[in-house]
Formats: structure tokens, sequence, C-alpha cells
């Protein structure tokens, strides 16, 4: 698990006419800070794979021993770029950001249960989830051995 506080400012939330937690009808919108793009694209490709290589390092395993792979889905560039930083293939690597964008914190568990539904999680597998929150001001990534109906 990794925080990075300073991202924190980031990203922030809108909307129209009200404040964000206040009851309307208007649309809220996500918004990161214009003036931080870069920084946020950078720390966000960087974090998940450094999460994920110090996780394999804590349990002993090599990044090559994850049989599935499954990370919050905020963009296809990121899936795209975690899997290569990490040298994981895109069979191994499973997301549902095609059918349902970006779920944003339910990406991980949506996705796992997807895996699971279709038979892309076997007994025995080790299973590696992972991601980013917010501008990337949080991170972490855990391990599992899939154990079907322990």
């Amino acid at each position: 698990m990794r925080n990075t506080p300073s991202a924190a400012a980031d990203l922030r939330v809108a909307a129209e006419g009200r404040k964000y937690w206040e009851p309307g009808t208007g649309q809220v919108d996500v918004r990161f800070d214009p003036a931080r793009t870069q920084q946020t694209l950078d720390l966000g490709n960087r974090v998940v794979p450094e999460v994920v290589r110090e996780l394999c390092e804590n349990i002993d395993v090599q990044v090559h021993d994850i049989d599935v792979f499954i990370t919050n889905q905020p963009n296809r560039t990121f899936l795209r770029n975690w899997r290569d930083a990490l040298g994981i293939p895109p069979e191994r690597h499973v997301d549902t950001y095609d059918t349902l964008g970006n779920l944003y914190g339910a990406g991980l568990p949506v996705t796992l249960d997807h895996a699971l539904r279709g038979g892309r999680v076997r007994p025995g597998d080790l299973v590696v989830v992972a991601g980013f929150a917010h501008a990337g001001d949080f991170a972490a990534a855990a391990a599992f051995r899939w154990q079907a109906g322990a």
C-alpha cells in the first residue's frame, strides 16, 4: 500500500450550481487539476507497477508467477502501460473496460466477479489485484491463491 499525500488535491468533484454534497439534479463532474495533468499521468503509470513489484517481493514470488492480474481501469492507456511495465501478457490481465468503462472503486470486485464467472480463474491460481485511487494519492496491491469451493 502506498500513500502520496501531495497528489490528494489534484482531483476535485464539481457540481453544477451547488456544492457536490448538496442534493440536486445537476450533473456531478470529476476534474483533474489541468496544471498537473502530466504529473498525475506519470504517477498513475508508475505507482501500480511499483506496488505490484513490492507485493511480489514481500510474498516471495516473481511477477511472471502471477496467473491472473486485475486492476482498476481508469482508461485503456493505464491498462496497457501497467501490463507492459510488469511484463504481464494481455490474456492474464483481466479487464471489463470495453464493456463497463471506468467503474472507479467497483472495478476490482466487478472484474474479479466477471473473471470467476467466465472461468478465467482456476483453483490454485495466484491472483493479484491492484490499483490506485483519486489522482494516485493512494495505491495498493493484494494477492491470493484462488481455492474454489473451499
